[in-house]
């Protein structure tokens, strides 16, 4: 799995059976935006991707369970600050 290889949905797809099959789970009953506090506080130079790639695995679970099309909502956002409206 390689970003020039992986769509979206791919990666979406895969963390959501990785969160189905893993200690994550348990973390669904948890305010999303404290989990990724969590991750955040934790980011050092030293440990910058395994924090990063800890962070996007909550991002994309709570995309998942908030049914979030990442695509559109990230395209969305990007206009939305070029226009000067964020």
């Amino acid at each position: 799995m390689t970003d020039a290889t992986t769509n979206l949905k791919q990666l979406k797809d895969f963390v959501a059976i990785f969160v189905e099959n893993s200690r994550l789970r348990e973390y669904h009953n948890m305010e999303p935006s404290l989990l990724i506090d969590i991750e955040t506080a934790d980011l050092s130079h030293e440990r910058v991707r395994d924090e990063l790639i800890g962070l996007v695995i909550y991002c994309l679970s709570l995309a998942n369970a908030a049914g979030i099309d990442l695509s559109s909502a990230i395209r969305e956002k990007v206009v939305e600050i070029l226009k000067g409206t964020q």
